[in-house]
């Protein structure tokens, strides 16, 4: 049990537990300071006065949004009516020849980028039509 090989590596295994310990102290006040630097670094928010309401309104202003949105919606439906009753027939067998593509599953490719580029300024429409009756009441989306 007293052989010079189990010396050397008791007398290494005790050195490698010394260092350890130290490093592992070492990291523990570090540790700690860091903890105290950080809370020396907080900013303190300080109310110097209590929040009061408006004296004035300032918005929405929902009279404005609503005449904005009134004209707005006039003109598009009137320049809806004006494009169907000129290309209303062209419409229509656009309409159905996309039908007809889908149907049968020839995959024309104009006609397919054609129909989505007309559902996606569809959808375009929608959404700034909704986001502008939204912010009329006051609702963010």
């Amino acid at each position: 049990m007293d052989s010079p090989q189990l010396l050397v590596e008791q007398e290494w295994l005790t050195r490698e537990v010394e260092i350890n310990s130290t490093l592992h102290t070492e990291l523990k006040k570090h540790y700690e300071l860091a903890k105290l630097e950080e809370i020396k670094n907080l900013t303190i928010v300080s109310v110097l006065d209590p929040a009061r309401p408006p004296v004035l309104k300032e918005g929405p202003k929902r009279k404005t949004n609503t005449i904005i949105m009134f004209l707005s919606s006039f003109v598009l439906l009137g320049s809806f009516h004006v494009v169907r009753s000129i290309y209303g027939n062209q419409i229509i067998a656009f309409v159905a020849t996309i039908r007809n593509v889908q149907k049968s599953n020839v995959p024309n490719p104009h006609l397919l980028v054609s129909a989505r580029i007309i559902s996606l300024s569809c959808l375009f429409l929608l959404v700034v039509c909704v986001n502008s009756s939204t912010e009329a009441y006051g609702v963010r989306l």
